[in-house]
């Protein structure tokens, strides 16, 4: 059964409570954004404070963090996390 999500700038993003998951699983990195804070902008919740993991997809490799005061910031980190891990993860292929 073919799934379809929501892609930002090329990559699905997904949704689990206060988390959000950006990347592709099959990749060897995905990033974890969890807000850790949310303010009140009239009846709609807004986040202020996110806490940004980039997990390897192998247990073996080590984590970034990075707090950020936006959605739109941690998702900015995110996507150069992401493509940064795509680039040397294709000239290690070409090497």
């Amino acid at each position: 059964m073919e799934q379809n999500f929501f892609l930002y700038k090329g990559y699905p993003l997904v949704r689990s409570g206060n988390c959000l998951y950006y990347g592709y699983m099959s990749d060897p990195y995905v990033v974890m954004i969890q807000v850790i804070h949310q303010e009140q902008s009239g009846s709609v919740p807004v986040a202020d404070l996110l806490q940004v993991y980039q997990l390897s997809t192998n247990e073996n490799k080590s984590i970034q963090t990075a707090k950020r005061p936006s959605l739109y910031a941690a998702l900015d980190l995110a996507r150069a996390w992401l493509s940064r891990a795509e680039q040397e993860t294709s000239q290690q292929k070409d090497a």
